[in-house]
């Protein structure tokens, strides 16, 4: 009988906003942050806004959504620990608006996301005034309503400087969204079991034993893992410079190609996926990043990038003769020494391409691949009545 599934058409995408780019009422602003509500089951995948000019030009964003649905208060605003990073990257300054990379926020039907989007290093554009609060609806369709935001400071991302009351309306947020229910897996035609296979054996290669030998500072750290068999890493450890018992934030990165990290990539953003983004706990055992997914094949080589953000990281003061000199090994990868990189911010140059550092502190948790995400599932050998 046949096993294979009816093929859907591909989801319609929607978009509230405009694109048309009006001079009226403008203000500079560090980032607007503003509720959506769904009128139906949405998923929202992109955001635009303006940059404060600069035009061709490409600068730096960060977009967030509040973790927990529901709108977003005077109380969780400036509080990064309430909020999940989404996309980050660098974008083009253009007159239709700039646009975020692809995220997935699904919305149920009757809920509210709060969203967040920040210039990081060029300020962004919006309106000057907006309605009398947040929950003043400013654009609907049948689908979603976009309310009345609020201003956040130029200072940083979650900065202070102009308190809860800047109401701003999120006149450059182009909202693109599908509606749900849509499958992700469609249903098979007949009645499928799937057989029941144990749990992935978790491996890990490093150390959680804090050792003060040789150590020093640094914003964040560069290093190639060379898979020896099939791996999937779903985890990096380090260690915050001090600070024990306090929480701050880092970013995790990935090469977005396979390969080892060189020269003249490992300071443009463009090249890189953010994988894990958030605040973590200060513990001489180290710092752990939130759960990730990334599948190294058999014999070659996935480089990743470590960087503290509300502080800075500890390392070790020199490595091997070159990147490619193995640091650790077991049967499954090799962790090689890695580079320094200067804590003025992520991909900073401040320390050149020569700073060499073993990544001491930098355990990695992953499995053995193949394993099937998606089990085979055994079919009838009777058809339906």
């Amino acid at each position: 009988y046949p096993t294979t599934s009816p093929t859907l058409p591909a989801p319609t995408p929607f978009s509230l906003g405009s694109s048309t780019y009006d001079s009226s009422g403008n203000t500079g602003m560090g980032g607007i942050m503003f509720d959506i509500k769904a009128l139906n089951d949405v998923e929202i995948n992109q955001l635009t806004w303006q940059f404060n000019g600069g035009y061709g030009g490409s600068y730096t964003y960060a977009c967030y959504k509040k973790t927990a649905l529901g709108a977003h208060t005077d109380t969780d605003m400036f509080d990064s620990n309430k909020w999940t990073l989404i996309a980050s990257a660098s974008a083009e300054s253009v007159v239709s608006g700039a646009v975020t990379s692809p995220f997935s926020v699904e919305v149920p039907s009757g809920e509210v996301q709060a969203f967040y989007i920040h210039g990081i290093s060029r300020s962004i554009i919006s309106q000057d005034g907006g309605g009398s609060s947040t929950s003043v609806v400013y654009k609907s369709d049948d689908n979603i309503e976009i309310r009345t935001g609020r201003g956040l400071f130029s200072g940083g991302v979650f900065s202070r400087g102009y308190g809860t009351n800047y109401l701003s309306n999120p006149k450059f947020q182009m909202v693109t969204y599908q509606l749900k229910p849509y499958p992700s897996n469609p249903p098979t035609i007949y009645p499928t079991t799937s057989p029941t296979l144990p749990a992935p054996t978790p491996f890990s290669l490093g150390s959680s034993t804090y050792d003060s030998s040789g150590n020093t500072g640094m914003g964040g750290i560069m290093f190639d893992i060379k898979a020896l068999n099939d791996v999937e890493i779903n985890q990096l450890t380090w260690q915050f410079n001090g600070g024990y018992g306090g929480s701050y934030t880092y970013a995790c990165y990935k090469k977005t190609a396979l390969g080892a990290h060189t020269d003249t990539d490992m300071f443009d953003s463009n090249k890189w996926t953010l994988i894990a983004s958030a605040s973590a706990e200060s513990v001489v055992s180290g710092a752990v990043t939130s759960p990730f997914s990334v599948e190294v094949p058999s014999g070659e080589v996935q480089a990743f990038y470590i960087h503290g953000i509300s502080r800075s990281i500890i390392s070790q003061d020199g490595g091997g003769s070159s990147t490619s000199v193995v640091y650790k090994s077991d049967d499954n990868i090799e962790i090689r020494t890695g580079r320094g990189l200067f804590s003025g911010g992520v991909f900073s140059r401040g320390y050149g391409t020569n700073y060499l550092s073993n990544p001491k502190f930098q355990m990695v948790t992953y499995q053995l691949k193949p394993y099937p995400s998606n089990p085979p599932t055994i079919y009838p050998t009777t058809s339906p009545t």
